[in-house]
């Protein structure tokens, strides 16, 4: 054989694009002998399953899905840029889950806390769950449990959740059980560095370098919409926020919110309290018209001997009052 050196830098973003860059290519790749190594350019994304046959555990790998280059497109020079979808497995709630805007058929799996459509890298926690079940899994926002504090996004320094969405795109913010929601900060812009997390690789090239709508007006758009809320919808295009202060730049929505209890539950606390109060006041005086017309029951008796006390006493400090 012969023996080569192909020089391929390659990069990877946060958001899931990859690019590889052809910088040698000694070789046509048509021409490699694929007779010990079977020879294919692109990824591919598999699953395992386990499964236990006649007292026997086997872990068997599928490949789901795959993306092929062409051969005769590689040369000194070519750059191939794979740009990755939005799947079901970025949403970390329900709510997210059942408002995704992607093309696969996303659910949640209370059970093991994923969404998924049934074939991703954890499709083995999905069936031992029982996801694939329809009764086991939420499609729509409406049939969302209250979500667990383990299904929140990450807390910065400060004790907020920051939740990132990329321009173009939908999802849900929530607070678990009835805790309401409180914006603290809210920004839509194009970070001022390379390979920000809602960038595409063609944007990351040139054009402008740092572009923003006014953060006050982000928050306060934000802040209308979820304040005093255990869960709102969030869309980051200009038809929510208004007039693209740069037109083609791909931007990201950063939000920092905190949860905190729910003024339905102050509300309903002290509105027993209140009652509470109101029944005992109404029993009392009940029980003194009760002793008074009743003066020889054991309440008149009572009410008439320290009825006389406090008549006794009062007068008494009356007397003491004016020297007698």
């Amino acid at each position: 054989g012969i023996n080569a050196e192909y020089g391929i830098p390659t990069q990877m973003y946060i958001n899931g694009d990859i690019i590889f860059a052809y910088k040698q290519v000694p070789l046509k790749v048509d021409e490699i002998d694929d007779d010990t190594h079977y020879v294919k350019i692109g990824i591919s994304e598999a699953f395992y399953e386990v499964d236990t046959r006649h007292g026997m555990t086997v872990t068997y790998i599928h490949e789901y899905h795959n993306v092929k280059v062409p051969f005769e497109h590689i040369e000194v020079g070519t750059e191939v840029v794979l740009s990755a979808l939005t799947t079901c497995v970025t949403a970390q709630s329900c709510a997210a889950c059942a408002t995704l805007e992607t093309t696969f058929n996303c659910s949640w799996c209370p059970t093991v806390q994923q969404c998924s459509d049934g074939t991703s890298r954890w499709k083995q926690n999905w069936i031992d769950g029982k996801c694939n079940d329809p009764t086991k899994s939420v499609t729509s926002s409406e049939e969302c449990p209250n979500e667990s504090e383990a299904a929140l996004p990450p807390k910065t320094e400060k004790g907020a959740y920051e939740m990132v969405l990329c321009q173009e795109s939908k999802t849900a913010i929530v607070c678990s059980g009835e805790d309401t929601l409180t914006i603290e900060e809210a920004s839509f812009s194009r970070m001022n560095y390379h390979g920000s997390f809602c960038e595409s690789p063609k944007a990351r090239n040139g054009g402008k370098k740092t572009c923003a709508y006014d953060n006050n007006m982000v928050k306060e758009k934000v802040s209308e919409t979820c304040n005093h809320k255990s869960k709102c919808f969030i869309q980051a295009t200009q038809t929510f926020f208004g007039s693209d202060p740069c037109p083609g730049a791909d931007k990201t929505l950063n939000i920092y919110y905190k949860c905190s209890g729910s003024d339905t539950g102050t509300k309903a606390l002290i509105g027993f309290i209140v009652t509470l109060i109101l029944i005992m006041v109404m029993i009392f005086v009940g029980w003194v018209v009760y002793a008074y017309r009743n003066p020889t029951t054991p309440s008149g008796l009572w009410l008439i001997k320290y009825g006389r006390f406090w008549k006794s006493r009062a007068y008494k400090e009356d007397a003491t009052e004016s020297g007698i």
